[in-house]
């Protein structure tokens, strides 16, 4: 008696574990998506990727992060950035290259000012627009002013009518300083750059005090009017360190 009692619980306990392991399967393959081994979803390379679906995620966002461009305007549209000056910028561009950077270009031309930009840069400035019609936002970098300082105003009344284009950032950049020049003095680039950057602040534009910069920093002229290649690179760096955010 003794002993069917025994075969008895013996063969209960093993109903029980078999009832037990028959749930945590059937959990397992619900858990699974129907499977009871998982899944391994198989790559375009041939690899194979055992990574859980939260791990997944993660990496897309970082894929999408680092193949997405940046626009250094703080703007997803696509954007061109044109100097517009004289022989100073025509000089700078020998040293650094200006255009040989994506989306920027030069309207410039050597002993010209105002008269000149509204006869014939600004036409160069539309030009190039529209050979470039895949960059719908438009940054100007006003260089001009060294070969006109006493038509501050005639510059403001132009600058009035660039802002009426929505598609243009107009970004004035001050004079910069002379050594010895017969005509031109610092005391009136001072006096026009000070009218620059009144105007900006008024009218909420970004102003480029690089005059301000190499009066601290110390530059080198060949002529009197036109820097030795250091000076050129040193003021297009502090151009493009304002115009572009810091990425830290």
């Amino acid at each position: 008696m003794k002993k069917y009692i025994a075969e008895f619980i013996v063969t209960l306990m093993v109903l029980a574990v078999s009832v037990g392991l028959g749930a945590y399967v059937v959990k397992v393959t619900i858990d699974n998506g129907g499977s009871l081994f998982g899944t391994v979803a198989d790559n375009s390379d041939g690899s194979t990727d055992t990574s859980t679906p939260a791990s997944r995620v993660m990496e897309n966002i970082r894929l999408s992060r680092s193949t997405s461009s940046t626009d250094t305007t703080g703007t997803s549209e696509p954007t061109g950035t044109i100097f517009i000056g004289d022989s100073r910028t025509v000089g700078m561009d020998g040293v650094v290259d200006i255009e040989g950077t994506n989306n920027q270009f030069v309207v410039a031309k050597v002993g010209q000012g105002l008269s000149w930009f509204k006869q014939s840069g600004l036409d160069a400035v539309k030009d190039l627009r529209k050979q470039n019609s895949a960059l719908t936002h438009w940054r100007y970098i006003m260089l001009l002013g060294v070969n006109d300082l006493w038509d501050l105003d005639a510059y403001l009344e132009e600058f009035d009518t660039l802002r009426e284009d929505s598609d243009v950032e107009l970004i004035l950049v001050s004079v910069n300083p002379v050594e010895t020049y017969s005509s031109i003095s610092n005391t009136k680039i001072e006096t026009f750059n000070a009218g620059l950057q009144d105007y900006a602040e008024k009218n909420d534009l970004q102003y480029i005090d690089t005059y301000n910069f190499l009066m601290d920093a110390g530059y080198q002229t060949q002529d009197g009017l036109h820097y030795k290649d250091a000076t050129y690179q040193e003021i297009y760096d502090q151009i493009e360190s304002a115009i572009t955010p810091d990425s830290n």
